[in-house]
C-alpha cells in the first residue's frame, strides 16, 4: 500500500507542480503535503470499501483441500463465490453488510449486534432480514 501511495503521490506532484510556490514554503513541504492528501484519500477510500472481516477472509489454497476435484474447478467455484459476495456487498448498505457478517461470520446474537452498532435488537432483525433477502435475490438471480 505504501507504494503505491507514494507513486500516486509522485505522480500528483508532476501532475500539479504548477501549483507548487517556493515563496510559501519548500518543495520538500510541498511534497510532503502531497503525500499526505494522498495517504488520508487512500485510507477514506479503503474505509468505504465493504470487505468481510478479516477472520472470514480464506485464502485460495485453504479453501477445498479435502476434495479430490480438478483444481481448475476448484479454482472456478472459489473465484465464483468471491464475485457473489463481492456482488451482494455492492447492494447493500454498509449497516446491512456489517449486521450481516456480525451474524453469519462472528454468529453474534441480534441482542449482541445491536450493542455493536448502537441499534435496538428489534432494528437489527429488520436490518438482517432485508439484508438477507437483498443476499438471496441477488444470488436467485445469478444462478437464472
Amino acid at each position: 500500500m505504501a507504494e503505491d501511495i507514494a507513486i500516486q503521490a509522485l505522480a500528483d506532484a508532476i501532475r500539479n507542480i504548477r501549483q507548487f510556490n517556493p515563496r510559501k514554503s519548500t518543495l520538500t513541504a510541498w511534497l510532503y503535503g502531497v503525500a499526505r492528501r494522498q495517504t488520508i484519500r487512500e485510507l477514506r477510500r479503503r474505509s468505504r470499501q465493504k470487505s468481510p472481516p478479516a477472520e472470514a477472509q480464506v485464502s485460495f489454497d485453504a479453501l477445498d483441500q479435502t476434495t479430490d476435484a480438478d483444481p481448475a474447478d476448484r479454482l472456478d467455484a472459489q473465484l465464483d463465490a468471491r464475485r457473489q459476495v463481492g456482488e451482494v456487498a455492492g447492494i447493500l448498505t454498509n449497516i446491512e453488510f456489517e449486521v450481516l457478517v456480525l451474524s453469519a461470520v462472528d454468529e453474534l446474537s441480534a441482542r449482541e449486534i445491536g450493542q455493536v452498532v448502537g441499534r435496538s435488537e428489534r432494528a437489527i432483525h429488520s436490518l438482517l432480514h432485508r439484508a438477507r433477502t437483498k443476499a438471496r435475490e441477488r444470488l436467485v438471480c445469478d444462478e437464472g
